[in-house]
């Protein structure tokens, strides 16, 4: 069991506390769910899948239907695509993953277009496409989870991101989960996300902390209560890409 003692040590050990954070991009600021889920507009897809973007938008029928959810994940398989053809640690890889985050937050906007109308069949389409790319490698499913953290529902929670949380051996997945975390989880999600951590076996302990300290801090925000926020002050270094 990792006790509160631990945690400090550890994160005193691992993260230096004059450390500049990176800074953060826009596709990862969480932002309150858009009232109008009809907003598709996107510079950042637009402008590095010009025809397939223009694609999405023509093939768009506003009615949030299975057309405008397929025509989503087409996009953003497109998107995917490019990210995993890019050089690693390149440039051009951290320009794919912001075109592969923003074209998630719009499959994420028709999502909750179908919600407000009711579309069970639409939004179990959509759920499915979602678990099966939280399947997918590291780095285009932590790119899926900052999406997330932008465009939040929390029924996206599902049992294939709770398996995730369970067996990730990604450094990668765990920054993600942890931005995730502690931008966007309510209390019990916190509690569940820490202990289901900790019973990861693939999980380095400094990882298992950097999850467990932003549930920390997540749950003293709800809570408005700063003793909870063990470990805040030394916050880990989110590493985005």
């Amino acid at each position: 069991m990792i006790t509160p003692a631990a945690i400090v040590i550890t994160l005193c050990l691992a993260l230096p506390i004059c450390c500049a954070a990176a800074e953060t991009p826009q596709s990862v600021i969480p932002q309150p769910l858009d009232d109008s889920p009809t907003n598709l507009s996107d510079v950042t897809v637009e402008a590095a899948l010009p025809k397939e973007y223009a694609d999405f938008k023509g093939a768009l029928t506003g009615t949030f239907g299975t057309n405008d959810v397929s025509a989503a994940i087409r996009l953003v398989d497109h998107a995917r695509d490019v990210l995993l053809k890019s050089a690693e640690d390149s440039v051009e890889q951290r320009q794919a993953m912001d075109t592969y985050r923003g074209a998630w937050r719009l499959a994420l906007r028709i999502y909750l277009g179908a919600k407000e109308t009711n579309e069970t069949t639409v939004t179990n389409l959509f759920l499915s496409e979602w678990n099966n790319h939280l399947r997918d490698r590291d780095i285009v499913a932590a790119s899926q989870l900052y999406a997330l953290t932008r465009v939040w529902d929390p029924r996206l929670l599902t049992s294939v991101f709770w398996d995730v949380v369970g067996n990730t051996d990604s450094r990668r997945m765990v920054m993600a989960l942890g931005w995730l975390t502690r931008m966007r989880l309510g209390g019990d999600e916190c509690d569940k996300v820490d202990k289901t951590s900790v019973t990861n076996r693939r999980l380095t302990t400094e990882e298992k902390i950097i999850i467990y300290t932003s549930a920390q801090a997540r749950k003293g925000e709800l809570a408005h209560n700063p003793y909870l926020n063990l470990g805040a002050a030394i916050p880990p270094e989110f590493d985005y890409y």
